[in-house]
């Protein structure tokens, strides 16, 4: 099979792709037109497609790789699993129609998303980068605890989500958090109870706090590769490679956090240094 990539695939959801160029029609009388938007549309996609649009654009590809009888049968399916019904952060009911042929896309093939990827909903494969320019293609992953030179290779870890399986930067394993552990500036008795302790222990401290008298966490991160807490790294040092601390214990600030060394501001701001108070660590934000 050819390899293919979302990019080349994307095309307008009205037009018919069936064979013969007879319009599918779904469950509810409808073209498949009618199957995706309803699937796509759900908030909980965002856990397996970055945007509304890439979803649509993954079954686009799929729909025109697939048969008449392929796609029939895949209405079938959405229907009989309410693929098309939303559920607000909980994706299981979507994987079905997500993690199925002539959708999915096999290994050895080009990929965009890690969901694209049959096998993915099972843990055992993943869309990874190939080392070459920007290509990547579907790949069998690697389970926790076994090596890895990237996040991307590291079963269930996605881009998007606030705490994926990542690849520890110190012991080059892939690793997960414990869901209680203890994020930056929250209490802590040892080190051992905060969140990337699970990476190695010098990416996490449990000290005594300047403010509140008790141990708190902080967890380091790398600005150039912050898989442990992605979308969240705050960068405190511009000149260290590990100059970053995971501060997603407030996601509603992480928004404005950026690397000086790749600043990527929205609309007038900059990337630029501050402090909120004396003594307190400063970190750049986006900021006018």
């Amino acid at each position: 099979m050819a390899k293919r990539s979302l990019a080349l695939y994307v095309i307008p959801l009205g037009i018919v792709v069936a064979a013969g160029c007879e319009p599918i029609l779904g469950f509810d009388g409808s073209t498949y037109v009618s199957a995706v938007n309803a699937v796509c549309s759900c908030a909980e996609v965002k856990t397996a497609f970055v945007t509304e649009t890439a979803c649509k654009a993954y079954f686009s590809a799929g729909i025109a790789r697939g048969t008449t009888a392929d796609v029939s049968a895949w209405l079938k399916l959405v229907d009989a699993q309410h693929c098309d019904r939303c559920t607000p952060g909980d994706l299981t009911s979507k994987i079905p129609c997500i993690d199925v042929a002539p959708m999915c896309v096999a290994i050895g093939e080009s990929c965009v998303e890690p969901a694209e990827c049959c096998g993915y909903s099972t843990g055992t494969t993943q869309c990874v980068h190939t080392g070459v320019g920007l290509n990547s293609e579907c790949r069998a992953c690697n389970p926790a605890n076994s090596p890895c030179n990237s996040s991307e290779e590291c079963c269930g870890y996605h881009k998007q989500e606030a705490e994926p399986p990542y690849c520890s930067p110190l012991t080059r394993l892939c690793v997960v958090k414990k869901p209680d552990c203890k994020k930056t500036g929250e209490p802590c008795a040892v080190a051992s109870d905060c969140c990337g302790a699970e990476g190695g222990a010098s990416l996490v401290q449990c000290a005594a706090s300047k403010t509140s008298g008790g141990s708190v966490c902080s967890e380091t991160c790398y600005p150039s590769t912050p898989d442990n807490c992605p979308g969240c790294c705050a960068v405190l040092d511009a000149s260290a490679l590990n100059g970053g601390q995971c501060r997603d214990a407030t996601p509603a600030a992480c928004a404005s956090y950026c690397d000086p060394n790749n600043p990527q501001c929205d609309g007038n701001t900059t990337c630029k240094q501050t402090c909120f108070q004396l003594g307190a660590a400063c970190a750049y934000l986006c900021t006018q």
